[in-house]
């Protein structure tokens, strides 16, 4: 299996990241960006601190984004974290590319969570 697994974390655009309409297109997109095919549409849920979450199962792995537009003051920043699996590999810097571009993201960080499929025994030399 060449998979691929990354977690991003970030701030962004409060009205951006509490937008569940924008979160959502951006889920979709990212799948289309990537070539990763959705089993259905993007599920939302929106939480009571106008958090956003949008969850979306691949035929090959998943998406997931949750978003904080309305931080409390001790963070400097409205926040998000992405967690995008797939069995098969995708361009870590496109997803980054299409955050700044939709979500107006600024200081993410890119993890790559890949490793771990080859500690695991799931991918071979």
């Amino acid at each position: 299996m060449d998979g691929c697994h990354i977690k991003v974390l970030g701030r962004g655009s409060p009205g951006a990241l509490g937008d569940q309409v924008i979160v959502r297109e951006f889920v979709r997109e990212l799948a289309d960006r990537l070539e990763l095919r959705m089993l259905d549409e993007p599920q939302v849920d929106v939480r009571d601190e106008d958090g956003v979450t949008v969850t979306v199962a691949l035929s090959t792995g998943h998406i997931a984004l949750h978003t904080w537009p309305r931080q409390a003051e001790a963070v400097l920043a409205p926040m998000f974290v992405l967690d995008v699996f797939s069995c098969h590999p995708f361009d870590d810097e496109a997803v980054g590319r299409l955050l700044v571009a939709r979500l107006y993201t600024h200081g993410h960080a890119i993890h790559d969570l890949t490793h771990t499929l080859d500690y695991m025994g799931y991918r071979e030399d």
